[in-house]
């Protein structure tokens, strides 16, 4: 059965941020720009802030090497009552990474 590929951050956001979908690259890129954009800290394995400053994309490139994780048990960032548990790079060829959310 072939998964649902969501296309951009306003579909994911009308599908009220769906769990185990696959994102495109931009996608996420541009979903975490909005969670930003909205005053949503969003928090990286580290449990340091990924971007708040506006230059994000270096910043977001970097995380994607280290497997962004946000709300997992040792940093607990909180995005309105969401969290990102893990973002997961599929294969370059796919364009697409899985986003897991989970609600908190």
């Amino acid at each position: 059965m072939q998964r649902k590929v969501i296309k951009n951050a306003s579909e994911f956001f009308d599908l009220r941020c769906p769990a185990d979908v696959l994102v495109r690259r931009s996608a996420v890129l541009e979903i975490l720009k909005q969670l930003d954009d909205r005053g949503l800290q969003v928090y990286g394995m580290e449990g340091g802030p990924l971007f708040s400053d506006g230059s994000y994309m270096l910043k977001m490139a970097s995380c994607f090497d280290k497997k962004i994780m946000t709300g997992d048990p040792g940093s607990a960032g909180v995005i309105n009552n969401l969290a990102i548990e893990s973002l997961k790079e599929d294969p370059p060829e796919w364009d697409v990474y899985e986003l897991r959310v989970t609600e908190v």
